[in-house]
C-alpha cells in the first residue's frame, strides 16, 4: 500500500501542478482574447477531440490489463496505435476544408491542420507511459507531466502578446507534445523495446475498439453540446455556455488529474492478486467523492464570485447555467471511477452500451432542447446526470455484484458531508454577498471557513479520506521534524 501511496502523491503532486498552469491558460486566453476568437478554439478542438479519443485506441488501457506482458504484445500495441494516429492525422487535414465550410468560420481548416501534427508523437508516448504506469513508475513521470504544460503557457502567452490570436494556442500545444516525446525517450528505461510490429492481433482490436468509443462517448458528452449550440447559436452563446461546463470539468480535473492515474493499475493489480475488488473500488470511490462533489457544490453556488475572479465580467453570463450545470458534474462524474473496474474486469463492452446511451440522450436533449433556450438546456443536463448516476450504480450492482447497501450509504455520507459544506457557504455568503464582495475576498473567506469544517465533517461521518489526510499530515510533521 504504501507503493501505492507514494505513486499517488507523485502522480497528484505533478498533475495539479500541471493542471495549475493549464488554468493560468485558461484565464490568460479568458482576459486577451475576446469570446469570438476563444469561439473558434472551442469549435476546433471540439471537433479534433473525436480523433482524439481515437488515436489512443484504449490500448494503454490494454498494457495496464493484462496479467502477462511480452514484449510482443508492447510492439504490437505500437504498431496498431501508430497505424491508427498516422491515419486519423491525415483524416483531419483531408476533411479541414469541408469542416470550414460547415462551420463557415475563418481559419478553422488551418487550425486542424496545426493540430493533426500531434497525432504523429502519439504512438511513443502513449506506449511508453501505459508501461510506466503499468509499474507505478510515477516519479520517473514528474517533469513529464510538468514542462510541457509550462513551455504550452509560455509559448501561448509570447504568440498572443504578438498578435497571433487562436494560433497560440495550437502552436504552443503542437510545442509542447515535442517536448514530451523529447523527455518520454529521455526518461523511459523499460525492459521492453519500442519498436512497433505490425500484425493483426484481433483481441487488441476487440478491445481497443470498445474502450476507444467508450471513452469517445463520455467525452461526446461534453463537446456534442459545443458542436450543437454552435451550429444551432452564435459564438457569443457556445462560448459562454463552455466557459459553464469547462469551469465544472476544469474543477473536476483539478481533483482527479493526480489520483486516476493510479486508479486503473491499482483496480488491475486487485485483480491479478485476487484480492477484493469491491471493498477497493468502494474506497477510492468514496475518498474520490469526498472531495469532489463538497466541492462541486461550492463552486456552484459561489460561481458568480469565481468566474468573476478567474475570467472577467465578460464571462459572467456562464453564472446562470452553472447553478443547474453544477449537478450535472456533481452526479455524471460521482463513480468518476467506474470506467476504469469495469475495463479492469473485463467489460469494456457493457461499459459502451451505458456510455452510448448517455451521448444519446444528451444530443437528443441539446438539440430539442436548445430550441427553448440555454438555462433549459442547462436543467436537462442536470437530470441527464442524475439518469448517468442510477444506470452506473445498477450495472455495479448487477454486473460486478457490489452490493448497494454499501452504495447507499457511501452515497449518504457524501450527500452529509457536502450539505455541511453548502451551509458553511450559504453563512460566509451572509456576511459577505458574493454579488458585491470582492471575490478575492470571498474565495479567501470561502477557505478559512470550508476547510476546517470539510476535515471536521470527514471526521464526523468516518470518511477513508479523513485516515489518509492524517496520515499525510503524520508524514509531512515527521520530515519537518527530523530536519
Amino acid at each position: 500500500m504504501s507503493n501505492i501511496r507514494q505513486s499517488t502523491l507523485y502522480s497528484a503532486s505533478s498533475q495539479y501542478i500541471a493542471t495549475m498552469i493549464g488554468f493560468a491558460i485558461v484565464v490568460t486566453v479568458a482576459r486577451l482574447l475576446t469570446p469570438e476568437e476563444i469561439g473558434v478554439y472551442v469549435i476546433t478542438t471540439a471537433i479534433v477531440f473525436f480523433a482524439n479519443e481515437l488515436k489512443s485506441f484504449g490500448l494503454g488501457g490494454y498494457l495496464v490489463r493484462k496479467e502477462k506482458l511480452t514484449e510482443l504484445d508492447v510492439q504490437q500495441v505500437l504498431g496498431l496505435n501508430g497505424l491508427i494516429c498516422w491515419s486519423l492525422a491525415l483524416l483531419l487535414v483531408a476533411f479541414s476544408f469541408f469542416v470550414e465550410q460547415f462551420y463557415q468560420h475563418e481559419n478553422i481548416d488551418n487550425l486542424l491542420r496545426l493540430l493533426s501534427l500531434t497525432f504523429f508523437f502519439t504512438p511513443i508516448i502513449g506506449t511508453a507511459k501505459a508501461l510506466m504506469f503499468r509499474n507505478f513508475e510515477f516519479k520517473s513521470l514528474f517533469f513529464v507531466n510538468i514542462l510541457p504544460p509550462l513551455l504550452n503557457f509560455i509559448i501561448t502567452l509570447a504568440l498572443i502578446l504578438l498578435g497571433f490570436s487562436y494560433f497560440s494556442m495550437v502552436v504552443a500545444i503542437l510545442c509542447a507534445h515535442v517536448l514530451e516525446l523529447l523527455l518520454i525517450l529521455k526518461l523511459y528505461n523499460g525492459k521492453y523495446s519500442l519498436k512497433p510490429r505490425f500484425s493483426k492481433r484481433t483481441d487488441l482490436l476487440s478491445f481497443g475498439i470498445f474502450v476507444t468509443f467508450t471513452n469517445l462517448c463520455r467525452r461526446m458528452s461534453i463537446s456534442v453540446i459545443d458542436l450543437i449550440i454552435g451550429k444551432q447559436g452564435s459564438l457569443s452563446q457556445v462560448s459562454q455556455f463552455s466557459r459553464g461546463t469547462g469551469f465544472l470539468e476544469f474543477t473536476t480535473g483539478i481533483l482527479t488529474k493526480g489520483i486516476r492515474p493510479v486508479v486503473t493499475p491499482y483496480l488491475a493489480k486487485e485483480k491479478r492478486q485476487a484480492g477484493n475488488v469491491e471493498n477497493a473500488y468502494i474506497k477510492v470511490q468514496e475518498i474520490m467523492a469526498s472531495m469532489l462533489v463538497p466541492c462541486l457544490l461550492v463552486c456552484g453556488l459561489a460561481s458568480y464570485s469565481l468566474i468573476l475572479l478567474v475570467f472577467g465580467e465578460q464571462w459572467l453570463e456562464a453564472v446562470t447555467f452553472i447553478q443547474y450545470l453544477v449537478f450535472w458534474a456533481i452526479f455524471r462524474n460521482f463513480h468518476i471511477f467506474s470506467p476504469s473496474l469495469f475495463i479492469t474486469q473485463g467489460f469494456e463492452k457493457l461499459l459502451f452500451l451505458k456510455e452510448l446511451t448517455i451521448l444519446s440522450i444528451t444530443t437528443i436533449a441539446v438539440f430539442f432542447g436548445f430550441q427553448q433556450g440555454l438555462i433549459y438546456v442547462a436543467k436537462l443536463l442536470a437530470l441527464i446526470g442524475i439518469v448517468d448516476y442510477l444506470l452506473t450504480s445498477l450495472m455495479l450492482w448487477k454486473i460486478l455484484n457490489i452490493a448497494l447497501l454499501k452504495l447507499a450509504i457511501s452515497l449518504l455520507k457524501i450527500i452529509a458531508i457536502s450539505t455541511i459544506c453548502a451551509l458553511g457557504c450559504y453563512i460566509v455568503s451572509l456576511y459577505l454577498p458574493f454579488e458585491s464582495t470582492n471575490p478575492l475576498l470571498v474565495l479567501i473567506s470561502l477557505m478559512i471557513v470550508l476547510i476546517p469544517l470539510w476535515l471536521l465533517s470527514l471526521k464526523l461521518f468516518k470518511s477513508p479520506l479523513f485516515d489518509e489526510c492524517r496520515l499525510l499530515f503524520k508524514k509531512i510533521t515527521a520530515k519537518l521534524g527530523n530536519k
